[in-house]
C-alpha cells in the first residue's frame, strides 16, 4: 500500500484568489461606479480598490501599462452624484502593470482616515501612464 503525502499547492490557492479578484472586477465594470468598502471603483479606471484595513487602502493597477503618477480624492454622495470635498497626492505613485500598492501607509492623517472622518469614500482622481496617456475621473474638479 502506497501513501502519498498531501502538499499545499500555492498555485491552486493563487488561482482561486485570482478568480475571486477577476469576478469582483467584472461585477464592478458591469454596474458602473460602486462603493467597495471605503473606496469608489469607477468605470474604466485603471486602479481598483482591493481592500481597506485600518488607515491603508490596497489598490491594483489592472492595466497593461506602468502608472507613473496618480491622485486620490474624497467624495461625498449627493443623490445620484458624487461631490469632491478633498484631493490628495500619493507619495510613491508608480505602479507596475497588474501590481498592487498601498495608499495611506502611516498613522492617523492618511487620506483614507481623513476621508472617513468627513463621511466620504476615496476614489482615484487621475492617473498618468508611462506612455504619456491620462485617465481622469468624471467626478474630479
Amino acid at each position: 500500500m502506497h501513501t502519498r503525502k498531501l502538499e499545499a499547492r500555492p498555485v491552486a490557492v493563487g488561482f482561486v484568489l485570482a478568480v475571486m479578484l477577476l469576478s469582483a472586477r467584472s461585477n464592478a465594470q458591469q454596474s458602473g461606479s460602486w462603493i467597495h468598502g471605503s473606496f469608489l471603483d469607477q468605470p474604466n479606471c485603471p486602479l481598483r480598490g482591493i481592500k481597506s484595513s485600518g488607515s491603508v487602502l490596497l489598490i491594483q493597477n489592472i492595466s497593461n501599462i506602468r502608472i507613473v503618477n496618480f491622485g486620490v480624492e474624497c467624495l461625498i454622495r449627493q443623490h445620484s452624484k458624487f461631490t469632491v470635498i478633498n484631493s490628495f497626492r500619493v507619495e510613491e505613485p508608480q505602479v507596475e502593470p497588474h501590481a498592487y500598492t498601498a495608499v495611506g501607509v502611516g498613522f492617523d492623517a492618511t487620506p483614507l482616515n481623513i476621508c472617513r472622518a468627513d463621511g466620504g469614500v476615496l476614489g482615484i482622481s487621475e492617473v498618468e501612464f508611462a506612455d504619456g496617456m491620462y485617465w481622469r475621473s468624471r467626478w474630479g474638479k
